[in-house]
């Protein structure tokens, strides 16, 4: 009694003097010192609080690592440890308490160690016993409190508007864990709370859990997750396996059994995905899973968001999850829905250039039924699609090459009914198509993507008509197209083969042959003209150009065979020959019915802009309502007229000749000259005949003159010479008809 006496005496005696201040900085700056030897880096200690019998309190501990940056601060650090259990070999902690503290660990690059390693090190026992150390331990309550923790990777590029787990910095950081205990082979736990702040913006208003683990299995109960406005709810995950042995072999050895429960705000997570910071979008999803890591099955999926205007729903099993270049997924699709608003939205978020949002009112609503298959880089899609504009089935295949980052997509669409007017938003010109395509297109980096396109448009509705039979066999690529099309329709046979390069850098070529066979534009509604008339024909061209005007080449048309309400014309063969010469351009037109040619410098879409600026030099008034751009034209002409059976019979004017007519001169915008010569020895226009017959132009410095000269034959047989003259010139025309017997 005595021996205890002077114990419990000299013990008591040691907590008073340790309980006053001078001696409990005394005590921190030896514990300080005794550290800095064994760890070798700066380290101090603010206070050391030894309560009776069972507390530890350290006040105010800074420790560097040994590159002398801030590793730890701590405001407080104390421990409640029960004496009793200690002499049966049990650890039982009745509270640790970690306060206002600052933790930063990092690794230089990946392979090295943490800046604490030689903490580890300094305290690892330096002749490990051969047989385990009995374990058995319990913490009443591990209280945290105000607490930061950041972790880098410092040789990693540092993006901080996002999650990134090469760097993670947590603040705001605390916590109520307990320890049930803690033995060799078993654990229970329970996280009573825990809520922080990451860098990245993600915020953990409430993680709590209970974990139970065994040799034989692992249970966590009760895990549950609150962000802002999220909630992720688990069932109880189970986790089986024979022994810890195969937790070496986790994503394969360990089966794992739970389901999910999640409503998720789309700014939430907006630090996993950018898009969604801006965003209140709300989803609710649920799932049955059950399978190990690398050979998971998720059943009975549900996916949609408050207005329903999103829902998915199916089961997937993915294998090889731990390994993403080998992943594999497949699955079936029940629904997957999506209306206009959720169309729009998705469009939003992801900053999807390029649609027009009326496209999404159109489409009105867009649901998938099918199975999918295949891994990250190739995947398949078998199903159908329907929507406010139609329905598409699909066979479709998508396969991307990492290394050369060259994606390809290939299959079979059938459509039935596709509102092709919806879509364009252009009901006035289209209706509705039916096709069956088999598609093979090839994207590679800054290059025009490559698509090969087979099959046919069973229907195409056009400007009110059904155009029927369209079959399409051809490549588009970086050089154009190239390729068949053709049409097999009631009102008209129609083939195109050949190439169009529109990406050549100088101009676009077109080299392509046309044959058409009892083709009916005005059936067809491509004019309101033609009534009656069906052509039929080929054309062969060969040109470059961007436009009519600078376009070089030849354009063959070969014997055209028109029917129309008042008889038959077949057109003889004509060539069109486009170039340029030193500078100036050259059109040549041949034909048994018409030659032609013109020289110098024009634009046709400006010629009749020349020819009013000349007339309104000399008539200004006839033109004062209307504003004329600037024209620069500058050419010769030649035209020889030798059959006018086109010009009676298809554009229903009664002209005819006898003999060929000539027609040349020139124009020049720049002089606001024109000079025309025409002669025509023989014309009837609507049974008016006209013998020797001569058109003059000209305009000199002050007028614009024009003479129009014959001789017609009277009915009695006499013949009557006619002359018309026609005078512009100081916003005056004058004419003066003559006539005498010959």
């Amino acid at each position: 009694m005595i021996i205890l006496a002077v114990v419990v005496g000299i013990y008591a005696g040691a907590i008073i003097l340790l309980n006053i201040p001078y001696i409990q900085h005394k005590v921190a700056a030896v514990v300080a010192s005794e550290l800095h030897q064994k760890l070798q880096t700066t380290l101090t200690i603010g206070k050391v609080d030894v309560g009776f019998f069972n507390r530890i309190i350290i006040e105010d501990v800074n420790i560097d690592d040994q590159s002398g940056h801030p590793m730890l601060k701590a405001a407080r650090l104390a421990a409640k440890v029960e004496i009793l259990p200690l002499f049966e070999k049990v650890v039982n902690i009745r509270s640790i308490q970690l306060f206002g503290f600052d933790i930063h660990l990092y690794k230089k690059n990946p392979k090295a160690p943490l800046n604490c390693q030689f903490v580890i090190d300094a305290f690892k026992s330096k002749h490990p016993s051969p047989k385990p150390t009995p374990l058995n331990m319990r913490i009443n309550a591990l209280l945290i409190r105000r607490g930061a923790v950041s972790y880098d990777i410092l040789s990693k590029p540092y993006h901080p508007e996002h999650f990134d787990v090469n760097h993670l910095h947590l603040s705001e950081l605390s916590a109520t864990v307990n320890l049930k205990h803690l033995t060799n082979d078993s654990l229970r736990a329970v996280v009573r709370r825990m809520d922080f702040r990451e860098q990245s913006g993600l915020v953990v208003k409430h993680f709590s859990m209970q974990a139970d683990v065994n040799p034989r299995y692992a249970m966590i109960r009760g895990l549950d997750i609150k962000l802002p406005d999220s909630h992720i709810k688990f069932g109880d995950i189970y986790a089986g396996y024979d022994s810890y042995s195969n937790l070496k072999q986790f994503v394969d050895k360990v089966n794992i059994t739970t389901n999910i429960k999640a409503s998720v705000r789309f700014a939430d997570i907006a630090c996993f995905v950018p898009q969604f910071k801006h965003t209140d979008y709300k989803v609710h999803f649920s799932t049955y899973l059950h399978g190990t890591i690398n050979n998971l099955r998720l059943s009975r999926i549900e996916l949609h968001d408050n207005a329903h205007h999103f829902n998915f729903s199916g089961d997937i099993h993915v294998s090889q999850l731990a390994h993403i270049r080998n992943l594999y997924l497949s699955g079936i699709i029940r629904q997957f829905s999506i209306k206009s608003e959720g169309l729009a939205f998705l469009a939003q978020s992801l900053h999807v250039k390029g649609i027009n949002p009326k496209i999404f009112n159109q489409i009105s609503q867009f649901s998938y039924i099918g199975r999918i298959r295949g891994s990250v880089n190739d995947i398949i899609m078998l199903g159908g699609f329907r929507t406010g504009v139609g329905n598409v089935l699909a066979s479709v295949r998508y396969v991307n090459n990492p290394a050369t980052k060259v994606k390809r997509v290939m299959g079979s669409i059938k459509a039935t009914r596709l509102n092709l007017g919806a879509i364009l938003n252009n009901k006035s010109k289209f209706g509705y198509t039916d096709f069956n395509m088999k598609v093979d297109a090839t994207f590679a980096p800054h290059t025009t993507p490559s698509v090969i396109a087979k099959g046919l448009i069973a229907h195409l509705s056009y400007n009110r008509y059904d155009y029927k039979n369209i079959r399409v066999d051809g490549i588009y690529s970086r050089t154009g197209f190239k390729g068949k099309i053709s049409m097999n329709d009631a009102n008209g046979h129609i083939s195109i083969n050949g190439k169009l390069d529109l990406h050549s850098k100088s101009k676009p070529q077109f080299n392509l042959t046309a044959t058409l066979k009892d083709f009916s534009p005005n059936k067809l509604q491509l004019t309101p003209k033609m009534q009656g008339m069906s052509i039929s024909g080929s054309i062969r061209a060969n040109f470059s150009g961007r436009s009519i005007d600078d376009a070089v080449g030849e354009i063959h048309i070969d014997t055209v065979h028109m029917r129309m309400s008042n008889g038959v014309y077949d057109m003889p063969a004509l060539i069109v020959v486009a170039d340029h010469r030193n500078g100036s351009k050259h059109i040549a037109l041949t034909s048994n019915d018409v030659d032609a040619e013109v020289d110098g410098n024009y634009s046709y879409k400006t010629l009749t802009t020349s020819f009013i600026n000349i007339i309104k030099r000399y008539i200004p008034s006839l033109f004062t309502d209307r504003k004329m751009s600037a024209s620069n034209n500058n050419f010769q002409f030649k035209l020889s007229l030798k059959n006018t059976e086109f010009i009676n019979k298809v554009l229903n004017v009664p002209l005819s000749l006898k003999r060929p007519a000539s027609f040349n001169g020139y124009f020049d915008d720049k002089d606001r000259k024109i000079k025309v010569y025409g002669e025509f020895p023989y014309v009837s226009y609507n049974g008016f005949t006209l013998h020797q017959g001569r058109l003059f132009c000209d305009s000199p410095e002050d007028a614009i003159t024009c003479r129009l000269s014959g001789i017609t034959q009277m009915k009695d047989g006499s013949s009557l010479n006619l002359s018309l003259d026609l005078k512009a010139s100081n916003d005056k025309l004058t004419t003066a008809l003559n006539w005498g017997n010959n």
